[in-house]
């Protein structure tokens, strides 16, 4: 079950995210419609988004093994 919370969603400077799911060791990670990762932080509940272009993003949780467990879309204006 995806309990990922992303807000402010749309974004311009920051973004916060909150899961049930969330464990220390899990790493976000902001990836872009090319598939590039361009931002991302283990630990964080919160990315800094304001330097990134407008557009369409995807929000990955991941753990420490890199496997996937929840994903969110986040658009930044």
């Amino acid at each position: 079950e995806n309990t990922l919370t992303v807000w402010p969603n749309p974004a311009t400077d920051e973004v916060s995210v909150t899961s049930a799911n969330f464990r220390p060791d899990d790493h976000l990670t902001l990836v872009n419609a090319l598939g590039q990762v361009v931002t991302g932080q283990p630990g964080a509940r919160l990315l800094r988004v304001g330097h990134l272009a407008r557009g369409l993003y995807t929000l990955a949780v991941t753990d420490a093994d890199w496997r996937n467990i929840e994903r969110a879309r986040v658009v930044l204006q």
